[in-house]
């Protein structure tokens, strides 16, 4: 029987195989402005999907190709079960087993404290929030999180890109009301 070895935080550097990074790091600066700017032109509601989006067509990340391929099939308004799950189980895959998501619509403090988000003020998440954050989508920012930080492009833009994509995520997972909590 073989082990999958020690296992990582997700703020931790992914192994060196499987290491993020940015191919043009100026590219990747381009795209977060560009993103940022599509996004507050919309409601609040929408950026995550926007942001989703946005992942699935950017050039400048590596991202693990199940992932990518999640993204790129984002759709708004048409997320069916199917799509979450595959979703969720693809940004766990980038954050290890400790954070496989059990039901995508339960809420994220379900994953707590095995899967924590990188240690950034920004993600101290509690309260409500967590409530209203489904783990599909906490698990999502950790791994986009994860895999911005590895890229060295978790600058000022990036920190926003997550903080919009952490908002709506819990205004969407409010709005539809999925706050189950076991």
């Amino acid at each position: 029987m073989t082990t999958a070895g020690p296992l990582r935080a997700p703020w931790e550097p992914l192994p060196a195989a499987s290491t993020a990074h940015a191919t043009d790091p100026a590219l990747c600066r381009s795209w977060l402005r560009t993103t940022l700017a599509r996004v507050e032109k919309r409601p609040e509601i929408t950026w995550r999907t926007t942001i989703l989006a946005a992942f699935g067509e950017q050039r400048c990340l590596t991202l693990p190709a199940p992932l990518l391929r999640e993204l790129r099939a984002v759709q708004p308004g048409r997320e069916t079960a199917a799509s979450e799950r595959a979703l969720a189980d693809a940004a766990a895959a980038v954050l290890g087993p400790q954070c496989t998501v059990a039901d995508p619509r339960l809420a994220a403090q379900t994953l707590l404290p095995a899967c924590p988000l990188p240690a950034r003020p920004e993600f101290e998440l509690q309260g409500q929030i967590l409530s209203d954050l489904r783990a599909s989508d906490y698990v999502l920012i950790g791994a986009l999180a994860t895999i911005l930080i590895g890229s060295n492009a978790y600058d000022g833009d990036g920190r926003r890109l997550m903080t919009d994509l952490l908002l709506s995520a819990a205004l969407t997972g409010a709005s539809r009301g999925e706050r189950r909590r076991h």
